[in-house]
This record gives structure tokens, C-alpha cells and sequence, in this order.
């Protein structure tokens, strides 16, 4: 005997407690603007009927929901979700699911050959009936990765394991998966991932506490630090020494200013200049370890400007705060932000946490954000040179230099005072966020009078050598009886005779991206051996980033090398054969080579005159020939 349903009864459920008030509205910004307005239509004939007491005609006429639609929506809208609170509103969302699809049907062979329809979730059913298929399935859910990720087994080969477990339970055919023509891959697959996310998701819970406290806005100095870089609106010059004595000006593109600022106090910590279209993880690290370092002034090149007295940086004014490190370091998406290396640095050298805002979204580092508002507004579209924050912007005529005079532009030791002035100074003023306090003086008495004690950086780790360097395990080499050599980028560094004694053995290097012009070598115990160089050719300073693409370009022949070239000298070849623009050139040698101008040779052709003739390989030679 069927069981009559009991009838809905709008009292009964305000007897038993139930405040339709209370239910929270969903927040349609996330749905296509089609079915924006429906589900809009919905949610208020819901709130009509439920709390204004309308009628189901009037719903009917005023928002086209008829009253079977209506009593589906609220009987859902009753039943409990995962947590255990009423569905509410998010009944009226199209298609919204309250649980997920099951199959009932038992996967009989006359179901799986005569029944195309009833094909749904039998590959959930199979999990129900074999529990060790789901476990196999979890475990491999947790190997697997992506070919993104660096994963390298297939899924191909996790579908073979899934099928020989199936054997041995005793499933074969003609029962499923093997009556299907691709023996359940596809839902195999679509199962694997969504464990996998199950399993990504567990170990965000995990770390629960962390996110919570990154959540919760913070109640003390260096609890949340946000770091971000920005390009200053200023034309700037290089001054440098030529071959006769004599000092010339150069321009360069922009300067990247990266930051380092306490959510708390509103405080700088610390700072770092960049030079070229981009910064890269080598200056994001120098911004956070000149944060934690005791502050070093530059030197003072501007007569006249001084410090306010207020001002200041915490390590300055009180030496206990130096080499402190912070507990949540908050980052956006960029690619220096999230490199490998950074990562390492961040976790297991400062021992803090990382937190990656949602892309796309700066006013999740709204205290860092508004800060370089303050800089636009009182550092770069006040001096002469500054390009604006639009290239119509008025401003950019106002303070251009008179006749292109470039000696009317700061140079890049200038700005560095200056910023280095604006900063101390900012620190040392009242703070409307913080009123009456300026940064500064909060961060010292709430260091001071609740007695805070910081987690400080190890002694080994305080050089900044041994902060920015990235260190890799490499082999030693031999090609002669006392000739030992290591391979790195390309190129044999040798020149350091206690290496003969490591042959075929493992050593650590470390490296400085910005020169590789040597290398550090230590043992696998930590002992240092010595410095190891490369060939002439790279014995000049260059970065880790010049030396990559100057062997691209040798190697697809754009330019061509001579017995003699430098490195100066094949980047001079380079630019002249892709026409890079002044301010580029001089920008790009001063990062990568350390200086704005290179030396003056003659003009080398930008492509190789005689094309290098193939030689003839091994396998080459003995294609084809049988004796």
C-alpha cells in the first residue's frame, strides 16, 4: 500500500521553528546573464509566497511560476544540504541537484545488451558492489598527475590496472565494464579526476588553520606581510665613464619598485629596485631579504635632501627587530612570484606561509596597492620625466625636460635616494588608517609594550649570496688525466685542480643568476672547495638569462661567432641584428651585464657568411652498409 505524502503546510513549518527569513540568498554574479533573470524571477516567488503570504495566482501572473513549479521548489528548498542547514533559496537555482544520481538497477547481462537507457551510473553501482574497485581507484587518484604537473604514467595505464582488478574480483565478461566498447574509460577517467579533486581538497582542509588565520584580519606586527612590485612613471638615465674619460648620460626604460609592507602597522619593511620590462625572482627575493636585514641607507648623490627625524625603518630604530621574519606573506599569481625557487625560500628558509590571492584581483593586497598610490602621488608625477599614468595624461608636457635635455632626468642613484627619503618619511608620518599613529611608531610599541617575540632568520641563511643563489648536484667531469670539468649551461668550467680528486663523484654548485661567470663548488658534505670558471668566451659578468639566449641565437644561426668575441660582443651582434630600440639596449645591458653602453667594436655581420657544413655521423655512415 502506497504511503499518502504528507501535504505542505506553511504554519506547521512556522510552528516548528523554521524562519524563512533567516535562508541566505545565492549570489547570482557566477551565472550566465540568460539565466540570471529566471532564477532572479524565482527566488522572488519563493520570498513571496513564503514571507508576504501571496497567493499561487499571483505568483502565477507576476512572475510566471506555476504552483507545481512552486511546491517542487519549496520541498526542496526543506530538505537539508551536506552541512545539515536548510537548501533555501538555492532551490530556485535551474537544475540544482540536492543529491547525486544513483543507479538501483543490478547490471544483469539482458540489462547491459537489451537496455541502451539504462546505461546511468553503472559505474557507481560497480563501486558499490566491489569497494576494493573504489579503494584501488583512490590509491591511483593519489598518483596521478597531469602531464602540466610532470606526471608520466599515462592514464591508459591505470585503466589496465582498473581492469585487472576487475578479473580478479571475478568480473568478466559478459558482465560490465566489459560489455562496453571502450570498457568504461571514459567514466573510469571522469571517476579518477574527481577523486583526485576529492583528494586536493582533503589537503587544503588540512592546512585549515592557516587559511582561517590568513582570513582573520591581523592583531599584531608581522602577523600578514604583502609584497607586490609596481613600474614607475619616470623617464630615468644611467651616468657612466666611456673609453676616454669622459661621462656620458644614457637613457633606460623604467625601474620596477618592489615592495614589502606590514598589513598591521602599515609599516615598509623593505624594498628593491628592478631593472627591464619585468622583474624576476632574483628581485623579488632581494625585496624580502632586505626586509628582514638591517636597513642600509644609500648613498646620499641629491644635495640638500634629508630625513625626517620621525622617520625610519623598524630595523633602524630598534637593532632587536632585525632578521625578524614574518608569519603569512601574501603574493599574487605572478610568474616570479611562483617560481620554484621562491617557493623554497619562502617555506623552508623564512619558515612562513605563502598565500596566493585569486588572480586578477589586486584589492586582495589592498594595503600594498594604495601604497604605490602614494608613491604616484608624491614621488613620480612630481619630478621632471615623469610619462604619466596615461599616455594623454597632461601632466607628462607639464614636466617634460626643455629641449630634451637629458640631464634634466634623475639617474637611477638619484631616484634611489629619493625613494629610499619618501619611504623613511612615510613610515615616520600620522597614518589615517591608523589614527593617530604613524606605522612606524605602532610597529615599535606594539612590539615593545605587548613584549612580542619573532621567529628570526638562521645566522647561515643571513647572507644575501646564499639567500638569492640557487644551488644544483651535479657530476664532475674528466677529458684528460688532471683535466676535471663540470658541465653547466652549455659550458665546461673547469680550473680548479681538487677536482681531479672528485671524478665521476657528485658535487653541489651554487650559482648567482645575475653573474655565472663562476661557480661555488661545494662537496656533498658542505665543504667548500674552491671558485670554478668557464672559457674565455663567458669568463666576462653575465646573467644566467643572457647566456641562454645567446646560445639559442648561435645556434639558429642569427648571429655567428669569431675567434676572439666576448660576450659584450655577440650581444652587440644580437641587437644589431633584431633592431632593438636605444632605451631597450641600454636597459637590457645594464641588468644583464652591468653596464648601460658596451664597448665600441666593429660592426659584425648579423648573420653567418658561410653556412657551417653537416658533419657526417656515425649512424650516418654505416646506413645502408652490410659486409
Amino acid at each position: 500500500m502506497k504511503i499518502k505524502e504528507q501535504r505542505f503546510s506553511k504554519s506547521s513549518l512556522l510552528q516548528q521553528g523554521v524562519k524563512f527569513e533567516d535562508w541566505p540568498v545565492p549570489d547570482l554574479r557566477a551565472f550566465p546573464e540568460a539565466a540570471r533573470g529566471k532564477i532572479q524571477g524565482r527566488i522572488s516567488a519563493l520570498k513571496a509566497f513564503l514571507l508576504q503570504g501571496a497567493s499561487c495566482q499571483e505568483i502565477q501572473s507576476r512572475y510566471g511560476v506555476g504552483k507545481s513549479s512552486l511546491y517542487l521548489m519549496i520541498e526542496k528548498a526543506l530538505q537539508p544540504d551536506e552541512e545539515g542547514e536548510y537548501i533555501g533559496y538555492r532551490a530556485a537555482i535551474l537544475q540544482y541537484r540536492v543529491k547525486p544520481n544513483e543507479r538501483h538497477l543490478e547490471t544483469t547481462d539482458e540489462v547491459d545488451k537489451q537496455q541502451a537507457a539504462g546505461e546511468a551510473c553503472l559505474f557507481s553501482l560497480l563501486l558499490r558492489q566491489y569497494p576494493e574497485v573504489d579503494r584501488l581507484i583512490r590509491r591511483y587518484a593519489s598518483l596521478y598527475k597531469s602531464r602540466q604537473e610532470g606526471g608520466t604514467r599515462r592514464l591508459v595505464d591505470f585503466h589496465n590496472g582498473f581492469l585487472t582488478k576487475c578479473k580478479e574480483l571475478g568480473i568478466c565478461a559478459p558482465q560490465y565494464p566489459f560489455t562496453r566498447e571502450g570498457k568504461a574509460q571514459r567514466s573510469f577517467a571522469r571517476h579518477l579526476h574527481h577523486k583526485a579533486r576529492e583528494i586536493a581538497e582533503e589537503k587544503r582542509a588540512q592546512a585549515r588553520g592557516a587559511e582561517d588565520l590568513a582570513i582573520l584580519p591581523p592583531i599584531e606586527p608581522l602577523q600578514e606581510i604583502e609584497l607586490d612590485g609596481h613600474s614607475l612613471d619616470i623617464r630615468l638615465t644611467v651616468q657612466e665613464v666611456d673609453t676616454y674619460g669622459l661621462t656620458c648620460e644614457t637613457e633606460i626604460l623604467t625601474l620596477w619598485v618592489i615592495l614589502v609592507i606590514d598589513v598591521f602597522t602599515r609599516c615598509v619593511l623593505g624594498y628593491s629596485l628592478a631593472l627591464g620590462k619585468n622583474y624576476d625572482q632574483t628581485d623579488l627575493l632581494t625585496a624580502i631579504y632586505n626586509s628582514i636585514a638591517p636597513h642600509k641607507k644609500p648613498v646620499p648623490v641629491i644635495p640638500g635632501l634629508s630625513y625626517k627625524v620621525k622617520g625610519g625603518f623598524p630595523s633602524e630604530r630598534n637593532p632587536e627587530l632585525a632578521w625578524c621574519c614574518g608569519l603569512i606573506y601574501k603574493l599574487d599569481n605572478a610568474m616570479s612570484h611562483k617560481a620554484t625557487d621562491v617557493e623554497v625560500k619562502l617555506r623552508h628558509v623564512l619558515g612562513c606561509i605563502d598565500d596566493f590571492g585569486p588572480p586578477h584581483k589586486p584589492n586582495e593586497r589592498a594595503i600594498v596597492e594604495t601604497f604605490f598610490h602614494y608613491l604616484v602621488d608624491n614621488l613620480s608625477h612630481r619630478v621632471v620625466g615623469t610619462t604619466g599614468s596615461h599616455p594623454k595624461d597632461e601632466i607628462i608636457k607639464r614636466l617634460a625636460p626643455k629641449g630634451g635635455d637629458l640631464s634634466l632626468l634623475l639617474t637611477v642613484d638619484e631616484l634611489h635616494h629619493a625613494l629610499d627619503v619618501v619611504i623613511s618619511d612615510y613610515n615616520g608620518r600620522p597614518h589615517s588608517g591608523i589614527t593617530p599613529h604613524s606605522p612606524l611608531q605602532l610597529f615599535l610599541r606594539s612590539v615593545t609594550e605587548r613584549d612580542i617575540v619573532f621567529p628570526k632568520l638562521l645566522p647561515e641563511n643571513r647572507d644575501i649570496r646564499k639567500f638569492t643563489s640557487r644551488t644544483a648536484i651535479v657530476h664532475v667531469h674528466e677529458d684528460g688525466p688532471q683535466s676535471a670539468f663540470i658541465n653547466f649551461k652549455g659550458v665546461r668550467y673547469r680550473n680548479l685542480p681538487v677536482l681531479s680528486f672528485s671524478v665521476g663523484d657528485e658535487v653541489m654548485i651554487e650559482w648567482d643568476p645575475r653573474n655565472i661567470s663562476y661557480l661555488r663548488v661545494y662537496s656533498r658534505k658542505g665543504g667548500y672547495l674552491g671558485e670554478i670558471f668557464p672559457p674565455s668566451l663567458w669568463s666576462s659578468p653575465h646573467s644566467e638569462k643572457l647566456r641562454l639566449r645567446l646560445q639559442r641565437s648561435l645556434k639558429n644561426g642569427q648571429i655567428a661567432y669569431r675567434e676572439g668575441d666576448s660576450v659584450p660582443d655577440l650581444l652587440r651582434s644580437l641587437q644589431l641584428a633584431e633592431g632593438w630600440k636605444e632605451r631597450e639596449t641600454s636597459t637590457y645591458n645594464l641588468k644583464h651585464v652591468g653596464t648601460a653602453s658596451l664597448p665600441e667594436t666593429a660592426e659584425r655581420p648579423p648573420k653567418p657568411v658561410v653556412k657551417p657544413t653537416e658533419r657526417l655521423t656515425l649512424g650516418y655512415v654505416l646506413t645502408g652498409r652490410k659486409k
